[in-house]
Protein backbone atom coordinates (compact mmCIF):
# COMPACT_ATOMS: atom_id res chain seq x y z
CA UNK A 1 0.00 0.00 0.00
CA UNK A 2 1.50 3.37 -0.99
CA UNK A 3 1.19 6.69 0.89
CA UNK A 4 -1.74 7.87 -1.25
CA UNK A 5 -3.68 4.68 -0.50
CA UNK A 6 -3.04 5.14 3.22
CA UNK A 7 -4.21 8.77 3.13
CA UNK A 8 -7.32 7.89 1.12
CA UNK A 9 -8.16 5.13 3.59
CA UNK A 10 -8.27 7.59 6.48
CA UNK A 11 -9.51 10.68 4.60
CA UNK A 12 -13.02 10.60 6.08
CA UNK A 13 -11.97 10.28 9.73
CA UNK A 14 -12.84 13.32 11.85
CA UNK A 15 -9.94 15.48 12.96
CA UNK A 16 -10.13 18.18 15.62
CA UNK A 17 -8.83 21.65 14.70
CA UNK A 18 -8.11 24.31 17.30
CA UNK A 19 -8.14 28.09 16.88
CA UNK A 20 -5.63 29.72 19.22
CA UNK A 21 -6.33 33.34 19.98
CA UNK A 22 -4.16 33.99 23.01
CA UNK A 23 -3.84 33.01 26.60
CA UNK A 24 -4.55 34.39 30.03
CA UNK A 25 -2.51 33.87 33.16
CA UNK A 26 -4.46 33.81 36.42
CA UNK A 27 -3.61 32.90 39.98
CA UNK A 28 -5.59 30.10 41.61
CA UNK A 29 -7.31 32.77 43.72
CA UNK A 30 -8.38 34.68 40.58
CA UNK A 31 -9.53 31.45 38.94
CA UNK A 32 -11.69 30.60 41.95
CA UNK A 33 -13.37 34.04 41.79
CA UNK A 34 -14.47 33.72 38.14
CA UNK A 35 -18.19 34.14 37.48
CA UNK A 36 -20.41 34.09 34.43
CA UNK A 37 -20.09 37.35 32.52
CA UNK A 38 -16.46 38.04 33.45
CA UNK A 39 -14.38 39.14 30.47
CA UNK A 40 -10.85 37.76 30.32
CA UNK A 41 -8.45 39.88 28.28
CA UNK A 42 -6.00 37.77 26.30
CA UNK A 43 -2.57 38.76 25.06
CA UNK A 44 -3.82 38.57 21.46
CA UNK A 45 -4.33 41.72 19.40
CA UNK A 46 -7.63 41.92 17.49
CA UNK A 47 -5.71 42.78 14.31
CA UNK A 48 -3.42 39.73 14.52
CA UNK A 49 -4.52 36.51 12.80
CA UNK A 50 -5.34 33.45 14.87
CA UNK A 51 -3.21 30.32 14.73
CA UNK A 52 -5.01 27.16 13.62
CA UNK A 53 -3.64 23.88 15.00
CA UNK A 54 -4.23 20.27 14.03
CA UNK A 55 -2.96 17.66 16.44
CA UNK A 56 -1.18 20.42 18.34
CA UNK A 57 0.79 21.54 15.27
CA UNK A 58 0.26 24.99 13.76
CA UNK A 59 -0.79 24.67 10.12
CA UNK A 60 -2.51 27.95 9.21
CA UNK A 61 -3.35 31.49 10.22
CA UNK A 62 -6.92 32.75 10.12
CA UNK A 63 -9.14 35.74 10.75
CA UNK A 64 -12.25 35.76 12.92
CA UNK A 65 -15.47 36.08 10.91
CA UNK A 66 -18.92 36.73 12.39
CA UNK A 67 -21.46 34.76 10.37
CA UNK A 68 -24.86 35.59 11.80
CA UNK A 69 -24.77 34.20 15.34
CA UNK A 70 -21.76 31.96 14.65
CA UNK A 71 -18.13 32.86 15.20
CA UNK A 72 -16.10 31.33 12.39
CA UNK A 73 -12.59 31.57 11.00
CA UNK A 74 -11.39 32.34 7.47
CA UNK A 75 -8.03 30.80 6.56
CA UNK A 76 -5.55 33.52 5.69
CA UNK A 77 -2.38 31.52 5.03
CA UNK A 78 -1.26 27.91 5.16
CA UNK A 79 2.00 27.52 7.05
CA UNK A 80 4.96 25.58 5.71
CA UNK A 81 4.66 22.13 7.24
CA UNK A 82 7.86 20.75 5.77
CA UNK A 83 9.78 19.06 8.58
CA UNK A 84 13.14 20.62 9.35
CA UNK A 85 16.05 18.71 7.91
CA UNK A 86 17.82 16.57 10.46
CA UNK A 87 21.22 17.78 11.45
CA UNK A 88 23.83 15.06 10.87
CA UNK A 89 25.54 13.78 13.98
CA UNK A 90 29.17 14.78 14.34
Amino acid sequence: MNATDVLNRFASLPFKLEAEFGDVELSVRELMKLNAGVILATNHSASTPLTLRAGGTAFATADVVLDGEAVSVRIRDLLDSTPAAETPAT
